[in-house]
């Protein structure tokens, strides 16, 4: 068993294992600390713990194991036991490359057809702005953000130091969870409508302009991956780093971070035309209201919460799934 409530006390210990070598390493990680103690013995598994200042325990061995691989990635650690259960399953879906063939045939799905059906599949507020974002950098090719997704998922999946293969079959597990958790967020959603006395299911994600049934699908499929890439994998890390750089503790920054993030979710669903330093800005989207911003704030936080503790794929297909949900039922 082993204890373990600060990097430096944690103890590897065995009974049954009178010879072993321990070997520990610290560094730095957006201004974590952490502290990696490994026990050998000559001629049994492994043992292993790893804790993060102050308080995280993570055990592996026959007992079992206790993590949150994604939120540990996030916060930068490398080597992160697999969980308690269907190890393989929670391990193996919240890891950068199955998420990113999870999401493959959605962003080709979405990418396609904006070029197939034109107009008719309009894009969401997202993507136009990360598109604005390139273009005004003189990066104005179709494929050119896609590309980008794909590799910002490689370059996190190096930098946990992540094996490069992948168990194929939980792609399928990946998809029921993703569905549960949109039926899940529906449910929630109906709920919410019959307390604020606004439509029976909120859409997360707008258009810039109304499309039709199939293009609307498509359009959707696009908003689960770059919401969630805008909103959770590009500015969800930083702002818990910083935070985590001002003194704020692991969990709080987490909170705030997550909070903060949804509120820019939330509000980035609504019209806006105001004059700021001589300059027009006008922000397509709906008219405010306060139960619709309410439920986005929430759900914002939802998936922030899936993306710390299931990984982007699970977050991304969530979001899709639930937004396709609104538009068929």
């Amino acid at each position: 068993m082993v204890f373990g409530l600060d990097p430096r006390d944690s103890i590897g210990f065995r009974p049954d294992s009178p010879t072993r070598s321990a070997r520990a390493s610290a560094w730095d990680s957006g201004g974590l600390r952490s502290r990696r103690v490994t026990t050998r013995r000559t001629s049994a598994p492994v043992l292993r713990t790893f804790c993060v200042k102050p308080t995280a325990v993570h055990v592996e061995g026959k007992a079992g194991v206790l993590s949150f691989p994604a939120l540990g990635a996030v916060l930068g650690e490398t080597d992160v036991p697999a969980v308690v259960g269907n190890s393989n399953y929670w391990r193996e879906s919240s890891r950068p490359l199955p998420s990113l063939l999870f999401i493959a045939p959605m962003i080709l799905v979405y990418e396609l057809g904006i070029l197939l059906l034109g107009p008719q599949a309009a894009r969401n507020g997202a993507d136009v702005w990360l598109r604005s974002g390139l273009e005004s950098l003189g990066f104005a090719q179709h494929f050119l953000l896609p590309m980008l997704t794909c590799g910002l998922l490689l370059a996190w999946h190096h930098h946990r130091r992540e094996r490069w293969t992948v168990d194929t079959t939980v792609i399928g597990g990946m998809a029921v969870e993703s569905a549960a958790f949109g039926v899940l967020l529906l449910l929630a959603a109906k709920a919410i409508s019959l307390v604020v006395a606004t439509p029976a299911a909120f859409e997360l994600s707008r258009s810039p302009w109304t499309s039709p049934g199939l293009g609307r699908v498509i359009g959707y499929l696009g908003a689960g991956i770059y919401e969630e890439l805008m909103f959770r994998l590009l500015l969800l890390p930083p702002a818990m780093a910083g935070l985590a750089a001002l003194g704020l503790g692991r969990r709080w920054s987490c909170w705030w971070a997550g909070l903060a993030t949804s509120l820019l979710f939330a509000a980035a669903h609504y019209q806006v035309d105001l004059e700021l330093f001589g300059t027009a800005v006008h922000w397509y989207g709906e008219p405010f209201r306060a139960g619709t911003f309410l439920f986005r704030v929430l759900a914002g936080g939802f998936f922030s919460a899936l993306f710390l503790l299931r990984g982007f794929g699970i977050a991304a297909g969530a979001h899709a799934l639930y937004d396709i949900l609104v538009v068929l039922l």
